[in-house]
């Protein structure tokens, strides 16, 4: 299957601060990085919406040997922002 250099080895890796936008040269505009639902991180929530590429989101990725294993998204539940983060998508 994989010719991995030490197949009884496990790595293990937590990938944090992702992106909350990612911009689309195609579609001249930001997108979400993840989904739109996600939460902003609190150091980015006084800027998300002038700011937009340094943006982080609450979202945490564990991988194992280069594959994705699990994560957690903190979605968003203050109606407020949520209106806010889906308005800068248009």
């Amino acid at each position: 299957m994989f010719n991995l250099a030490y197949p009884n080895e496990f790595k293990l890796l937590w990938v944090v601060d992702f992106p909350l936008f990612e911009y689309s040269e195609k579609e001249q505009r930001y997108l979400a990085a993840h989904h739109p639902f996600t939460m902003t991180k609190p150091e980015s929530l006084d800027t998300f919406d002038v700011n937009k590429k340094d943006a982080i989101a609450y979202a945490y990725d564990l991988v194992m040997n280069g594959f994705e294993i699990g994560g957690v998204v903190k979605e968003l539940l203050i109606l407020k922002f949520n209106k806010e983060c889906l308005m800068q998508l248009n």
